[in-house]
C-alpha cells in the first residue's frame, strides 16, 4: 500500500465541513454587531454625564447687574466671591432643581446663582396640582424666584424662619435638550459683613410655580454658613 493509500482517509478528515465558513461570518457579525451595541450604550452613558455636568455660557457667565457693573468700575474690581457647596439639589431624593455655583460679592451686596431643572419636573407638577404648564414655556414664566435668608438652618420654609433679602435686578434663562438653564441675581442683598452686625446663616433660594398654592417652595441652599468665601476664579 502506498503512502498516499495509507493516508488519504486522514487527508479526508482535515478538510472543512461543508457550510463552516458560513457559520463563522455569522459568528463574526454578531461579535461585531454586540461590540456595536456596547460602543453605544457606552457612549450614551458617557453622553448623559457630560450633559447633566454641563452649563452653557451664557448663564455660567458673571452677570454684570447695573449694581454690580457700578461698584466694579468705581473700584477698580467687583470683588467676587464663591465657595464650596455640596448641597446640590433642593431634594436628596426628588432632585428637582440642580445648583450649579455662587458667585457673590459680599462688598457690593450682590448674588447671582446659575441652576437647571429637567423638562419632566414640569409633567410631574402638571399631574400632582391638576395644572396645564408648559414644559416649552420660558422658566420665568414658569416660576418665581425670591432670596431669602435664615439663621439656623436650610431645610423648608415652615421649619426655620426666614427673610426675604435683596432685589432680584436680572436673569437671564437657556435651554439644551431635556434641560432648562437660569441665572438669577440678586442686589442689594446684606450678608452682614459690616462692623457691628452679625453675619447672614444661610441664604436660599425659593421657587415658587406660579399660579399654584404649594405648602413649600422648592429650595436651593445658595451660601452655606460658616463656609469660607474664596476669590472667584471665573
Amino acid at each position: 500500500m502506498s503512502d498516499y493509500e495509507r493516508y488519504g482517509d486522514y487527508n479526508e478528515a482535515d478538510e472543512a465541513p461543508a457550510g463552516s465558513g458560513k457559520v463563522v461570518l455569522i459568528a463574526r457579525i454578531i461579535q461585531i454587531l454586540i461590540a456595536a451595541v456596547l460602543i453605544l450604550v457606552i457612549g450614551l452613558v458617557i453622553a448623559r454625564v457630560i450633559l447633566f455636568n454641563f452649563y452653557p455660557s451664557s448663564v455660567t457667565d458673571v452677570l454684570y447687574t447695573d449694581a454690580l457693573a457700578a461698584y466694579r468700575d468705581a473700584n477698580g474690581t467687583a470683588d467676587l466671591m464663591t465657595q464650596r457647596n455640596d448641597i446640590l439639589y433642593d431634594d436628596a431624593d426628588e432632585g428637582n432643581f440642580f445648583f450649579d455655583k455662587l458667585v457673590c460679592s459680599p462688598n457690593a451686596d450682590h448674588l447671582q446663582v446659575a441652576f437647571k431643572y429637567n423638562v419632566s419636573l414640569i409633567a410631574a407638577i402638571n399631574e400632582e396640582y391638576g395644572t396645564a404648564l408648559d414644559p416649552n414655556a420660558d422658566p420665568t414664566e414658569l416660576f418665581d424666584f425670591t432670596l431669602v435668608k435664615t439663621r439656623d438652618g436650610f431645610e423648608g420654609t415652615g421649619k426655620v424662619e426666614v427673610e426675604s433679602v435683596g432685589t432680584m435686578t436680572g436673569v437671564i434663562t437657556d435651554s439644551l435638550m431635556m434641560y432648562r438653564y437660569i441665572k438669577v441675581a440678586f442686589d442689594g442683598v446684606d450678608f452682614g459683613f459690616d462692623e457691628g452686625e452679625s453675619p447672614v446663616g444661610w441664604f436660599r433660594l425659593d421657587i415658587t410655580p406660579r399660579g399654584i398654592e404649594v405648602e413649600e417652595p422648592y429650595s436651593l441652599a445658595v451660601y452655606i454658613k460658616d463656609t469660607e468665601l474664596v476669590a472667584y476664579g471665573g
